[in-house]
């Protein structure tokens, strides 16, 4: 089994809010098909999550009012992510989502360090 992070940076226009590059991340997804292994495959968030994220002061420790903030930031990343698995139903991948708030929790609500 492989885990292949594919950087944000690579799939999105890091200069441009919310720009998803489509040519990189096919090239890459058309890639990874070529491989016989088991992949896990990730990806950053890049203009689609970093942007609003520095802009709201992220990341830091949770707050009564960051509520906002929080969802408009969660809401982007999963724009890219469906950007994403679309690239990989088209090349032939049967791609699992596994969301990253369903698996991790911080009951202190700190996520400064994630």
């Amino acid at each position: 089994m492989i885990l292949v992070k594919i950087g944000g940076s690579v799939i999105t226009d890091k200069n441009a809010y919310r720009t998803f590059r489509e040519d990189p991340c096919r090239k890459i997804i058309r890639t990874l098909a070529g491989l016989k292994e088991q992949l896990i495959i990730t990806h950053g968030a890049g203009s689609f999550g970093h942007m609003l994220a520095k802009e709201s002061g992220f990341p830091k420790k949770f707050n009564q009012g960051d509520e906002h903030d929080f969802s408009a930031i969660h809401r982007d990343v999963t724009e890219l992510n469906s950007m994403v698995l679309g690239v990989m139903l088209e090349e032939g991948f049967s791609p699992l989502l596994i969301p990253t708030q369903s698996i991790f929790s911080d009951q202190s609500r700190d996520y400064s360090s994630f």
